[in-house]
């Protein structure tokens, strides 16, 4: 059900055991009563603070998993120790069971019946003290965690009512104590064999003395045992210290006999245990036969199968012995009488009226007694019937019991059979299902990594086609302005002041106007023509080819921050394409300009004030230098 780890508590330096449960093996219609028994344990023993039962620190759920903490016990269980087929002392066996009912005595007096006490659920520790561990089917009173009708415990340890599915109480823990004391007594079980032959013994069948298993012990423990082990709770030990008291007393009165045990009267007996001695037809006492006594005092095992045979107990057999004795006096009185043979007469001689007198009172007498037998085999016979029917009737609601058990095992189990291939068909497609979905995913992570690596293949591709392209650009607009700024040819300076006549085939510096701008550039026939490097009143250059005082040919214009705004061919001032525009491009532009109104832009008036050239002639303007 579950599963027991060795732990160390690290706050209290102190070792533990955890308590697990396993609901992985359990069906998923049970999860809920094994969670419910789960934690019935827990609170069960969490409520008791005795020396021989197991202490519960604390109960929890761990991802689903119930716990419970409990301390840790170092020894072995009962179960092992009887499993070994070893014999404890009869000082030994007492000790345990003083020990055991008084942790029982405390469970009851809590209201806490434990209802599965059995050598499994007894652990002897290393120091020889016992723990009563596993409250996993207790019932508490006034809860309603226990099910009235629910046959719960271990088939050679259960009571009678636990058999019938009757409400239980201590007695039933104390019926199975009784089982437990057989066992340590004689090494056997009292009970084996299959559940159904448990079932039918424990109902009805009285198993074989200890004394009789263990000869070495007083038959007194026979009777403590079979009181113990009473069908009917009522004629048990009424509580776990009572049964401790009687233990401790017969274990006292070690040396008597079965003589003086079975004639103990009154108060004395009821408190040991023993019922009062049966009396005979005379109303005395039976005392118990002598017993034949073997080596080192024990009694012969022979001399007991026959002392507790059927014809050895009290009165049985005492209709039989009283017809007998009925039937050999009438066939005396008969003999006397009825075949003509005289008594013996008396000294004094009898008259003939009083032979006949006594002769006819002798045969009503002989009427009479034959009544009387007659009377006494019809009240045996029927009450042989009425045992025989009784008898029968009660094996007919046992075989009945028996049945509907077997066939609630058989729907049971066929039940179980069927949730566990359920059980194993949904685990089956359950991990189908996460092995496909694992593979799914699987799939689409590769998938997902394969576009991620062609998106950072693109993305790597366009960003070194880019930055090529913008390197290329750049390259080209560096050659286009290296190109527009390199002069053709070192002409000298044009003479000053400015002449049409003498201003050719010189470089020439001239503004636009008094608000700013100018040119510096090459001068043929007092017109603007070749290399030049103009810059408009607004901020923006143009470096490049000029023809007739406009911008002709190759040229860049540049923006206030220096980016190129335009590069490439212009005509008449206007800008016609790329480097690379073809003539036909070239005439289109040219019909362009003639429709439209000529800008004047980058016409330059010519200047005729002398003084106005060293105003232009500083370094900034010369060359195109900005």
């Amino acid at each position: 059900m579950g599963i027991v780890y060795e732990a160390f508590d690290t706050v209290i330096e102190r070792r533990v055991a955890i308590k697990t449960l396993r609901l992985d093996i359990f069906d998923p219609s049970q999860t809920a009563d094994v969670r419910t028994r789960f934690k019935r344990e827990a609170q069960s023993a969490g409520q008791l603070a005795h020396p021989h039962i197991v202490t519960v620190f604390d109960y929890g759920d761990h991802e689903g998993t119930p716990y419970i903490v409990m301390e840790y016990l170092a020894g072995k269980e009962l179960s092992q120790i009887l499993g070994r087929g070893a014999r404890l002392p009869l000082s030994e066996v007492v000790r345990l069971m003083n020990q055991l009912l008084g942790a029982l005595s405390y469970a009851h007096e809590r209201k806490v019946v434990h209802r599965d006490v059995k050598p499994g659920n007894i652990f002897i520790l290393d120091d020889g003290s016992l723990k009563v561990v596993d409250f996993g089917l207790a019932h508490v009173e006034a809860s309603n965690l226990t099910d009235t009708g629910a046959l719960l415990g271990t088939p050679a340890y259960m009571s009678p009512e636990q058999f019938l599915a009757l409400p239980v109480d201590e007695r039933s823990d104390i019926f199975s104590a009784g089982v437990i004391l057989y066992e340590l007594l004689t090494g056997d079980k009292p009970f084996t064999g299959t559940v159904t032959s448990i079932m039918q013994k424990v109902l009805r069948q009285e198993p074989m003395e200890p004394s009789v298993l263990n000869p070495t012990i007083s038959t007194a423990w026979d009777m403590v045992v079979k009181r113990a082990m009473a069908k009917k709770p009522d004629a048990r030990f009424q509580s776990a210290r009572q049964f401790s008291e009687t233990i401790k007393q017969i274990f006292e009165k070690g040396s008597l006999n079965v003589s003086v045990e079975v004639t103990l009267t009154g108060a004395k007996a009821t408190e040991l245990g023993v019922e009062k001695p049966q009396a005979d037809a005379v109303g005395v006492s039976r005392q118990a036969p002598e017993r034949k006594v073997g080596p080192n005092g024990a009694h012969s095992i022979a001399e007991r199968n026959r002392e507790h045979s059927p014809e050895r107990r009290p009165f049985a057999g005492a209709g039989m012995v009283v017809l007998v004795g009925a039937a050999i006096a009438l066939a005396f009185t008969f003999w006397n009488y009825g075949s003509g043979q005289k008594s013996p007469e008396p000294a004094a001689a009898m008259t003939d009226a009083e032979r006949d007198a006594k002769a006819k009172a002798d045969v009503e007498k002989a009427a009479q007694d034959q009544l009387t037998i007659e009377k006494l085999v019809n009240e045996e016979a029927a009450k042989r019937d009425t045992a025989a029917a009784e008898k029968a009737a009660f094996e007919k609601a046992v075989e009945e019991r028996v049945t509907r058990e077997r066939a609630m095992q058989d729907k049971t189990s066929e039940a179980k059979r069927a949730a566990e291939k359920a059980l194993t068909e949904k685990v089956a497609a359950e991990k189908a299902a996460r092995i496909a979905e694992d593979e799914a995913k699987k799939k689409a992570a590769a998938e997902v990594a394969r576009l991620e690596t062609l998106r950072l293949q693109k993305e790597e591709a366009e960003r070194v086609a880019a930055e090529k392209a913008s390197a290329e650009k750049e390259k080209q607009s560096a050659q286009s302005v290296e190109r527009t700024q390199a002069p053709r040819t070192q002409l000298p300076p044009c003479p000053r002041p400015y002449n049409r006549a003498t201003w050719t085939n010189c470089v020439g510096t001239s503004p636009y106007t008094d608000n700013g701008g100018g040119y510096v550039g090459e001068y043929k026939d007092g017109m603007r023509t070749g290399q030049g490097t103009h810059t408009y009143p607004s901020g923006e250059k143009y470096i490049g080819e000029v023809k007739n005082g406009n911008r002709n040919g190759k040229g860049t214009l540049f923006g206030l921050d220096g980016s190129v705004l335009q590069s490439g061919n212009w005509e008449n001032g206007k800008f016609i394409g790329g480097p690379n525009v073809d003539s036909q491009s070239k005439e289109k532009a040219a019909k362009v300009a003639k429709n439209e109104k000529r800008e004047n832009v980058g016409a330059m008036p010519e200047l005729e004030e002398p003084d106005a050239r060293a105003r232009f002639l500083s370094p900034r303007w010369r060359f195109g230098l900005v």
